[in-house]
């Protein structure tokens, strides 16, 4: 695992972000097993501390981005935004 943290401005807010990669790791999409990295980022609004976001993306090796996992929190409120690849085809 490598984890790195970074502190600056995002748009017009200041915000604390921290990296960490891993992998791979297996993941299974429909008839396809890819062997992947994952990527996290966690991102908290630094002046608030209201909003905290986590991207989850797992790369795979001559595919790309091929799931990704969002999760935004802000007080009591949370939101889950899922994408998977369903198909793609190699040239």
């Amino acid at each position: 695992n490598k984890i790195w943290d970074w502190a600056g401005k995002i748009e017009e807010s200041q915000a604390n972000c921290q990296f960490q990669v891993s992998g791979p790791e297996s993941i299974i999409l429909g008839k396809n097993n890819f062997s992947c990295f994952k990527v996290m980022l966690q991102i908290q609004d630094a002046q608030t501390k209201g909003l905290q976001l986590i991207i989850t993306r797992w790369y795979a090796d001559k595919v790309g981005l091929v799931k990704e996992e969002d999760e935004v929190f802000q007080g009591d409120k949370k939101i889950n935004v899922y994408y998977e690849l369903e198909d793609y085809k190699v040239k």
